[in-house]
């Protein structure tokens, strides 16, 4: 833009870019240039300047920021930051015979454990048949996504709140955060999830070969899907058995004790939020198995053995994947419903403890009000004691009756505001009644309006 050219003060500044070999700590700053003798300016172009440990002289400041791209930013962008365990039979299941007796034995017997820290997302993406979009539902620095059971072409990536894993025909690729190398003595030792893992595909796969006939053997898929399912559904059972214990311990403790202290409040708001991020969790599960049992196209595209095989299910054809999401869909429908009865347990002591504290409460109001009118019935009992108190001349000091006339004259007033006061709690009471069955009839008419068309 060239038209600011009139509009240039004469020490204007403006920051310019210029590239300084200074090595790999480059460092953003703006500088101020006195344009003392120049009187237009060219190009408004707004650029930065690169310098390394510069001092702001006077006239001039210095802004630093971060790097522009430092190595792990690089790393992070072409490494996945999760360590990979990569498991898988010594025969590859793609080849032929791979279902039949002999490979299912060795199988299941001779798992081969390959450990990795250092995998490039751009090679797991090439090698999985999968979109670098669906990282982000395999990302494990990420604990709040959704669960979900995504099928793809060559794989299915298997997504949950503790699992995060690429299940292919002839391998399995569990992903696990970068944290949990710390949790172990050396890099060469599982977690105790892949352990697991590894545990029930051979366990299943056992019990899959020997209640079939070799010809219709599950495949390698199905059996690790349902590991891992077992896994998930396993872990969200503990954790629903810890946070039942929590909850009858809580109820029981504040049903034995007459007042409830701060300590059973706090501890009940832990319980609640708790159950509730494990209702999320649980129902997320149920939410992903359901969502694949809807699509009738994954489920048939499951089956990766007959795919890599060059044979694809017909539409129906998938009794066995769905009799094995079935299964867990059940185990996660349970567990959202006991988290929802845990919660509703918990909103029932609430609202008994909130109903303790409001009757409590109306009790103290009640005394105090009754105070108030004792109070009021002694002011006026106290009037005539005053007026008698001046010393007046009245002559009914000299009369014999007079003290307990006025005596008895002061317990009538005070008798009498007592009496207007308790008349006026009950006609307040009784108002107030009122009104709330006035609210309520009115409710009850309303929601019995016939609706018409």
């Amino acid at each position: 833009m060239l038209g600011w050219i009139s509009h240039v003060p004469n020490r204007l500044t403006r920051a310019a870019y210029k590239q300084v070999a200074y090595g790999a700590d480059y460092r953003v700053c703006f500088s101020w240039i006195h344009l003392l003798d120049r009187a237009h300016l060219r190009n408004s172009g707004l650029g930065f300047h690169l310098v390394k440990g510069y001092s702001a002289a006077s006239g001039s400041f210095n802004l630093q920021s971060k790097r522009f791209l430092s190595v792990e930013d690089k790393n992070d962008r072409e490494y996945i930051n999760a360590r990979c365990t990569t498991i898988s039979p010594p025969n590859q299941i793609g080849q032929s015979g791979a279902n039949n007796g002999t490979f299912i034995r060795s199988l299941f017997s001779n798992l081969l454990i390959e450990t990795t820290h250092k995998v490039s997302k751009v090679h797991l993406c090439h090698e999985n048949g999968i979109q670098p979009r669906d990282l982000r539902s395999l990302d494990t620095d990420m604990h709040d996504l959704p669960a979900s059971i995504l099928v793809r072409s060559q794989s299915i990536l298997f997504c949950t709140p503790n699992i995060r894993a690429i299940i292919k025909a002839d391998k399995l690729v569990v992903l696990e955060s970068s944290e949990t190398d710390s949790e172990f003595g050396t890099d060469s030792e599982t977690s105790t999830t892949v352990q697991n893992v590894v545990s029930d595909i051979q366990n299943f796969g056992s019990r899959a070969h020997a209640s079939q006939v070799n010809d219709s053997a599950a495949p390698f898929e199905f059996i690790v899907l349902e590991s891992l399912l077992s896994q998930e559904i396993n872990h969200l059972s503990q954790t629903s058995s810890e946070l039942t214990n929590r909850v009858n311990t809580l109820l029981s403790s504040m049903s034995s004790q007459d007042v409830i202290s701060t300590a059973h409040m706090q501890e009940m708001i832990e319980v609640k939020d708790a159950n509730e991020i494990f209702l999320r969790a649980a129902t997320s599960v149920k939410d992903a198995i359901s969502e694949v049992l809807s699509e009738p196209d994954d489920m048939r595209r499951m089956y990766l053995t007959g795919i890599s095989a060059g044979r694809l299910r017909e539409y129906g054809d998938d009794d066995e994947v769905e009799l094995l999401l079935e299964t867990y869909l059940k185990y996660s429908t349970s567990l959202t419903l006991t988290a929802s009865r845990n919660i509703q347990r918990l909103n029932s002591a609430s609202q008994h403890l909130t109903l303790l504290l409001s009757s409590t409460r109306n009790r103290l109001l009640h005394l105090e009000i009754r105070l108030e009118i004792a109070m009021l019935a002694m002011s006026a009992g106290a009037l005539p004691a005053a007026i008698f108190g001046m010393n007046l001349t009245n002559h009914l000091e000299e009369h014999p009756w007079a003290f307990w006339a006025a005596a008895v004259g002061i317990g009538m007033i005070a008798f009498v505001a007592t009496q207007i006061g308790r008349y006026g709690l009950r006609k307040a009471r009784r108002v107030k009644m009122e009104q709330a069955g006035l609210l309520a009839g009115s409710k009850h008419r309303i929601s019995n309006l016939p609706h018409h068309p």
